[in-house]
């Protein structure tokens, strides 16, 4: 029987999550996955400009936790 468990991070505790992407490379038998999902309703009201320039930043910065974590899938909501 398979042990499921659900852990969340807010950006707050990004380097939380950072910790345990560092302790998952380290267990080399482990099955854990790991998602971030990226909402695309930055702010109130955002222009489509700000909506890419952040979007473009937080992808940079996952960018390089994947390239260290093959595990790391990303998800983008919709802004609707």
């Amino acid at each position: 029987m398979a042990n499921w468990q659900l852990k969340m991070y807010t950006y707050r505790q990004k380097s939380d999550f950072i910790k345990q992407l560092r302790n998952e490379r380290k267990n080399k038998d482990s099955q854990d996955l790991f998602f971030v999902i990226l909402d695309a309703d930055i702010g109130a009201n955002p222009s489509p400009k700000e909506i890419g320039i952040r979007s473009k930043q937080i992808h940079e910065e996952y960018k390089r936790m994947k390239e260290k974590n093959k595990k790391v899938k990303f998800i983008l909501s919709s802004r609707c």
